[in-house]
């Protein structure tokens, strides 16, 4: 439990005639089993599991790359903010952490990048990164009060736990974004606050 995500893709086809969208992203043999980065971009492996597709087989490689993992430190870690993480605690109501959080309305490269930069800067602070897509979940910018915005993406800064909130107002590059980051943890106010206690994803 919380040492790795396992993830299942259905109706796969082995002939690689009738490809699904996540076989087009990784081309591999089916059925395979992969490791992925979460900070990589998508289609990216970052290891094949290239032995016998047994149970005992699988689990040794598993638990092989966690052991491996944990030995190197800590991980940086830019997650999606959906409503399973939000129900888990991930930046709800009774999280105590600082959560720094991407709105974004669409794919990105350059601040994809400055994103992963700053989770591998701060990966071993107390705080949380992650992301959520406000096309598929436009209530967040309500609940945020950037719903008038003219602007499509925001970095927020976020104590959920007092439902205080801070805007980023610049670029988001890598260098704007870490001087606005390195505020917040040496003591920068929150400025505004949620519009209601529980925000819908």
């Amino acid at each position: 439990k919380n040492r790795a995500s396992l993830a299942i893709v259905l109706r796969c086809d082995k002939t690689g005639v009738f490809k699904t969208p996540v076989q087009r992203e990784y081309d591999v043999r089916i059925p395979g089993v992969l490791r992925l980065d979460p900070l990589e971009e998508v289609g990216k492996i970052a290891e094949k599991f290239d032995f016998q597709m047994k149970k005992d087989v699988i689990h040794l490689w598993i638990m092989k790359t966690i052991a491996i993992r944990k030995q190197s430190g800590p991980q940086a870690t830019f997650k999606e903010w959906s409503r399973d993480r939000y129900e888990d605690g991930d930046c709800g109501p009774g999280d105590s952490q600082i959560c720094f959080l991407w709105f974004k309305a669409g794919k990105d490269a350059k601040v994809e990048e400055a994103t992963r930069q700053l989770a591998h800067k701060y990966r071993t602070d107390p705080i949380k990164l992650m992301w959520v897509n406000v096309e598929l979940s436009p209530q967040v910018l309500e609940a945020f009060n950037l719903e008038h915005s003219d602007a499509s993406d925001f970095f927020v800064a976020f104590r959920p736990k007092r439902q205080r909130f801070k805007v980023h107002e610049g670029e988001l590059n890598f260098a704007e974004l870490d001087s606005f980051v390195d505020g917040v943890l040496s003591g920068g106010p929150m400025t505004s606050r949620l519009k209601q206690p529980r925000i819908e994803l």
